[in-house]
Order: structure tokens, then C-alpha cells, then sequence
């Protein structure tokens, strides 16, 4: 359970970052207090800022975006560019099939996603209660799942000459472009590509963190009970056994340790198991759905085996105790 939510948490965060990285931009350009995911930030600055920017000695290009989210089916990121600043950044995009839109009423959309929703060229999707036709199909990689025209994105959601960032490319010198924009622009948030990919982890986004928090104690606490209630049944099933093995010279120190080695050898059984179905959850997503993502990390491998371990430790303790201090006697007539 806390494999597979870390994972896809994890998987979701790295693959925006990764996307973000893909667009060619070297510097994001935000409002002040504006969230990391862009489709929280809504749009919140003048795209006439764009021409500001462009005045800079580092800038070498900029591309103004909208963000919104939605779609029929689900919650899939939009961009609302102007093709040719986006294009122009970084390798621009490649396509598959198909062609840049030439109105307001067609969109781009991503292999993946086509692949996913059984979309090609000519086709009809609709995003934000809005029919738009697919003119193209691109790799994925450069931030959005669909790409519509800048216009026709603010028209949807009423924002008239405003966009949610700036994507600029440098002249090279990067720190440089750093320091001449957070000059220019005290108080927005600037923040490098790169560092941007490196902030896209569960620790930096609070409500994620506690939700990841409360996993781990459902975890902690299901596999608690589930040892306590399964080892202290084994203890009462084998009473008379227990009674045996202290007549013929056991300590209480070896019935105690017997039984933690029980718990020991359930849980890494457990965990193995748990290991396993996680896996086979990531190779049903990536057939199922490509376009989700799911990370397993090494680091947590270790954490959830240590805490599978701790609790149920804790969780075979009395039973262990009560089974060591049986009277021998009473135990072998037990029936």
C-alpha cells in the first residue's frame, strides 16, 4: 500500500518535472506565491510582461502559456500557447502526424495520450466543455498532454491577455539570466528548468506529505493488528505444544524468540509478496495507461520493510510474552 502511493505520487511529480525540463525553456517566470503546478496558478499575470522580458541582454526567446486542466474524462493538463515562440524553444515539437494549428477550434495532441484515447488526426476531442478537432499528433515530452491556441484558451476560461508563466531560453549564461530577471522582476517566482525538475517530490507539497503520512499509519496499524490477531490465535492453537517444548527444557527466552522469529519470517514473506504485486501494478499501468507514471524508489523499499518490520514486532510482543509464560504443566494437558 505505501509502495504503491508513494510510487504513483512519486511517478506523477517526476514525469511533470521531466515534461516541464522537455519544453526547451532554461527559465520559469511565475507570479509571486504561485504553486509549482501550474494548473493551480490559474492566470494571474499580463502577457504584456512578455515583451519586458524579451528586453533582457540574457534572453534569447520566450513563449507565454495558459494552463487549465480538463478534459471529458479526466484531469489532463492544457497548455494554451503561441505555437511559434513554443516551437521555437529547445528542439521544438516533433511530429508524428499531421500539422500546427490554423484556427482556434483545433488542438495538438501528444503520442501518448492519442494512443491512450484512440485519437488520431481528424478526430474529436473535447476539452473544457469545448469540441476541438485533432490536427496533429507530437511525441510527448514538452510539458502538455494538448497544446490548443493561446486566443482560444483565454476565450475558454476568461482570461483576456493574461497567462499562468513564461518560458525563456537564454543566451547560454544561465546564472546569468537568473540574476538580470529576478532584478527586473522582484518578487515573482523564478526558477531555473532544472531546479524546477528537482523541487517535483512529495516533501515539497504539504497536502502530500500528510496524506503520504497517514498511509504509512494505516500501514503501520493494519500490519499491527494483523500480526497481533494472527500470532495470538497461533498461540492459543499450539498450547500444548508450547508446554512440550518447555517440559523437554525450553526457556521462556526461546519460546519468545521463537515465536518474533515466526513474525520475522511472516512479515519478510509479506513484504516480498508486496514487492511483487506493486510491480505487477506498474507493468498493468504502463499497458493500460501510458501516460501514468509510476516510480518505485529503492530508499522506500527499505523505509516500508522497516516499518512492516517494526510493527509487527510490536504487534507479535504479547503474544510472544503470554506464550512464554504459560505453566508447562497445564499446557501439555491442555486440550
Amino acid at each position: 500500500m505505501v509502495l504503491s502511493f508513494v510510487g504513483i505520487s512519486s511517478g506523477i511529480l517526476h514525469d511533470f518535472g521531466t515534461r516541464v525540463q522537455g519544453v526547451g525553456a532554461d527559465v520559469i517566470l511565475q507570479p509571486p506565491n504561485a504553486s509549482l503546478l501550474f494548473s493551480l496558478g490559474g492566470a494571474a499575470m499580463p502577457i504584456k510582461i512578455g515583451e519586458k522580458i524579451k528586453e533582457l541582454k540574457q534572453v534569447r526567446r520566450v513563449s507565454p502559456v495558459l494552463v487549465a486542466v480538463g478534459t471529458q474524462d479526466g484531469f489532463d493538463m492544457i497548455y494554451g500557447i503561441d505555437f511559434a515562440s513554443f516551437n521555437s524553444l529547445g528542439r521544438g515539437f516533433r511530429f508524428v502526424r499531421g500539422r500546427p494549428p490554423s484556427n482556434d477550434g483545433e488542438v495538438l495532441i501528444d503520442d501518448f495520450k492519442a494512443q491512450s484515447r484512440n485519437l488520431d488526426v481528424g478526430g474529436h476531442v473535447r476539452l473544457l466543455n469545448n469540441e476541438f478537432v485533432v490536427c496533429g499528433v507530437v511525441e510527448h515530452g514538452r510539458g502538455a498532454r494538448f497544446f490548443v491556441p493561446l486566443t482560444a484558451l483565454q476565450k475558454i476560461v476568461g482570461a483576456d491577455d493574461k497567462v499562468t508563466l513564461f518560458f525563456i531560453e537564454s543566451r547560454g549564461d544561465v546564472p546569468a539570466l537568473l540574476r538580470e530577471m529576478k532584478d527586473v522582476f522582484a518578487g515573482y517566482k523564478i526558477l531555473g528548468v532544472d531546479e524546477y525538475a528537482t523541487l517535483m517530490s512529495a516533501s515539497n507539497f504539504k497536502e502530500l506529505r500528510i496524506s503520504l503520512d497517514i498511509i504509512i499509519g494505516l500501514a503501520a496499524l493494519i500490519s499491527f493488528l494483523v500480526i497481533l490477531m494472527t500470532m495470538y490465535t497461533s498461540v492459543l492453537e499450539r498450547v500444548s505444544e508450547i508446554g512440550i517444548r518447555r517440559v523437554v527444557g525450553a526457556r521462556r527466552g526461546d519460546i519468545m524468540r521463537q515465536i518474533l522469529m515466526e513474525t520475522v519470517v511472516l512479515t519478510l514473506a509479506g513484504f516480498v509478496l508486496g514487492i511483487t504485486i506493486t510491480y505487477l501494478l506498474k507493468v498493468g499501468l504502463i499497458v493500460a495507461k501510458p501516460t501514468f507514471s509510476i516510480l518505485i524508489h529503492g530508499d522506500w523499499m527499505l523505509k516500508t520493510a522497516l516499518i512492516a518490520l517494526a510493527s509487527s514486532l510490536l504487534g507479535a510482543a504479547y503474544p510472544a510474552y503470554r506464550a512464554s509464560r504459560l505453566d508447562p504443566a497445564r499446557a501439555v494437558a491442555h486440550e
